[in-house]
């Protein structure tokens, strides 16, 4: 279903951003006394639970068994970041640690310090593509530290994706072409279909790719990727 549909107007496509982003942001189920209570939609509590349940009927929300809020479903978390995600200013403190590890003369690549404060700064794991088909990765325990992946099936899980991860190039850099962000969640990511990847090129044969739980912050890293395409330009 598309963002034009008549079935899903724009309520509709406000309470989704309102789910999404209250999930990213607390990883935990959001129900329709929350949103009425902070007073984000200006409805009614009926009308609220009534949107809810028909966003889980189109296939964008879904409530965990123990808990009678709604969260993100794969779609939903797509639709978000196709159509709904307002752009995140890279924070400044982030901005300033990355402008001083490029204008060191520390001997490490310059790249692979930024990929350390990138991962450390936003939880998520940094992947680079190197030439010579070089694949460096840093914050996997930044990662593992995410309530998803607490449970022994989901490391070993996510574990194989860095086991496979340079196999799994050739396919991402056919797919992240030109300089714009690219998204993929779940099923699109090539890396690991129940996680989430914003990735850009930063030069003809280097990539960058943050890779996350599926509520990662998608309009953070969107913006991190961009911000570091726009410094290797002139490095």
């Amino acid at each position: 279903m598309t963002s034009d549909s008549p079935q899903f107007d724009e309520r509709k496509q406000q309470l989704l951003k309102i789910v999404v982003e209250s999930f990213i942001a607390t990883a935990q189920p959001i129900g329709s006394s929350a949103i009425v209570d902070a007073d984000m939609l200006q409805v009614s509590g009926a009308t609220v639970r009534n949107e809810m349940r028909a966003l889980e009927d189109m296939g964008y929300l879904t409530h965990p068994h123990t808990s009678s809020g709604r969260i993100p479903t794969e779609q939903g978390y797509t639709f978000y970041a196709e159509n709904l995600m307002q752009p995140t200013p890279v924070p400044v403190p982030i901005k300033h640690e990355i402008e001083q590890i490029l204008s060191s003369d520390d001997s490490q690549p310059k790249i692979k310090k930024v990929a350390q404060c990138i991962a450390h700064s936003t939880g998520n794991a940094v992947l680079l593509s190197l030439p010579n088909n070089v694949t460096y990765y840093t914050g996997i325990s930044q990662l593992f530290s995410q309530p998803e992946f607490a449970a022994a099936a989901r490391a070993i899980e996510i574990s194989q994706v860095f086991d496979h991860c340079e196999q799994n190039m050739p396919m991402l850099h056919e797919l992240v072409v030109g300089s714009d962000v690219h998204i993929f969640v779940g099923e699109q990511n090539p890396l690991g279909k129940g996680c989430g990847l914003v990735a850009g090129r930063i030069a003809d044969d280097h990539m960058i790719m943050l890779l996350g739980p599926l509520r990662m912050k998608y309009a953070l890293s969107t913006s991190l990727v961009d911000y570091i395409q726009s410094l290797f330009r002139y490095v």
